[in-house]
């Protein structure tokens, strides 16, 4: 399975601790792992979380999922980084070679019509499916699956915020 939907997995108490934890985090202008210009279409923030902050976050305590920490399988974080979305931002299908990665839906709220949904692509850059905003959801997906981020609507009165880790791919 290219990616995997798991829903129901972080409880409600802990959704709400690591949501203050994201707000209260330091945001900077531009991606964390690429060097592009931040002006005009691509405007963007995000927060680089240290090893120390994955540990003060205690995320891997907050998983009640078997499937989630079977696809972990003891395996920590190369990177991490928050994602604040709010309407009007800009984002491209990409990929991440050689590891494997996981989203998580970091509001404690949301509603359909603020939108911000993840789109998956087919290889050939065809929308496979987009997979819909919800509070703790994670998305997991296997290496080099092309997706997008997309920003909130003009409705959605909060940022969009997602934690995406990234995993080194396991041996097969």
């Amino acid at each position: 399975m290219r990616y995997e939907i798991i829903d129901g997995g972080i409880p409600a108490g802990e959704i709400e601790r690591m949501y203050d934890f994201v707000l209260h985090s330091n945001f900077n202008v531009g991606w964390v792992d690429r060097p592009e210009e931040i002006s005009g279409l691509f405007r963007n923030m995000a927060s680089h979380y240290s090893d120390d902050d994955i540990r003060r976050l205690e995320f891997f305590e907050s998983i009640t999922s078997q499937k989630l920490l079977d696809k972990i399988d003891g395996r920590w974080p190369t990177k991490t980084s928050v994602n604040l979305s709010y309407p009007g931002n800009v984002y491209y299908p990409h990929t991440h070679q050689r590891e494997e990665s996981m989203v998580y839906y970091a509001n404690v709220r949301w509603l359909p019509e603020w939108a911000g949904e993840t789109m998956i692509f087919n290889d050939d850059m065809t929308v496979d499916t987009a997979i819909e905003f919800k509070s703790g959801r994670v998305l997991w997906m296997d290496e080099g699956v092309p997706h997008s981020l997309r920003a909130p609507s003009t409705v959605c009165p909060d940022f969009r915020f997602t934690m995406a880790m990234f995993f080194e791919k396991k041996n097969s």
